[in-house]
C-alpha cells in the first residue's frame, strides 16, 4: 500500500482553471491535503 501514499486527488471540475496535471508534471509538489493517504472516507482533509 505504500505505493498509494503519494497519489494526489485532483477535483475534475477544477482541471481547466487550476491546471494541476501540468503543475505536477512540471515538478510542483502536491499539497499534503490532496494526497490519498489523508482521505478519511468522506472527504479529503
Amino acid at each position: 500500500m505504500d505505493e498509494l501514499r503519494n497519489i494526489a486527488w485532483v477535483s475534475p471540475d477544477k482541471i481547466e482553471g487550476e491546471q494541476p496535471i501540468e503543475l505536477l508534471t512540471n515538478g510542483a509538489e502536491a499539497e499534503n491535503s490532496c494526497l490519498l493517504i489523508n482521505y478519511n472516507g468522506d472527504q479529503i482533509n
